[in-house]
């Protein structure tokens, strides 16, 4: 799918819209939310289907590209009220299986300060929200290529703090895979 993951208009192939400013150079998305994958990521995160979680890995893993070695696999954590309900964090386990399919290296980076929710907010709101949600607590290889892994973006405010963080850490190199694109309405 090659919309921009920022303001949903069609993209080059690198994944990134010319028009948005955005703090990583590469994407990839899977498909629509609306479609069989977002189902299979509704079981993941509300059936208890751990199981799921890998079959999105590997769904990320077989439109990708042969990533480098030098990458290193970074999922956007969960909030931990949905990781104690879930049992597990579904994102995590999503990058995980992808980092082994990838034979690449995988690592929780980023960690949440805050638990705030985006599901109801505004596009503004959740900007606001995700701004202050996320900080490194481990060192950056600036040599390294950081992939930043989520299960839906929707307005793309998650994932542009997430790499703002990496950025500010000393990330250079920010790619993105998704699974689902949502829209706001």
């Amino acid at each position: 799918m090659s919309v921009c993951l920022n303001c949903n208009k069609p993209v080059a192939p690198s994944g990134v819209c010319q028009l948005c400013r955005v703090p990583y150079q590469r994407t990839w998305l899977v498909a629509r939310y609306d479609s069989l994958v977002g189902k299979i990521i509704k079981a993941c995160k509300f059936q208890n289907n751990r199981a799921a979680a890998d079959l999105l890995g590997n769904l990320l893993h077989e439109i990708m590209p042969e990533l480098p070695k030098e990458t290193v696999v970074v999922p956007i954590p969960t909030i931990a009220p949905h990781v104690r309900v879930r049992g597990y964090d579904q994102t995590y386990l999503i990058a995980r299986r992808l980092a082994k399919e990838q034979d690449i290296q995988l690592q929780r980076l980023l960690v949440r300060k805050n638990n705030t929710v985006q599901l109801g907010a505004s596009h503004a709101q959740r900007d606001i929200q995700a701004s202050k949600a996320f900080e490194v607590r481990q060192s950056i290889n600036p040599n390294k290529i950081y992939l930043l892994v989520d299960d839906v973006v929707t307005t793309g405010a998650t994932i542009k703090h997430a790499a703002l963080a990496l950025q500010s850490a000393g990330a250079v190199d920010i790619w993105v895979a998704a699974l689902a694109k949502q829209s706001l309405n």
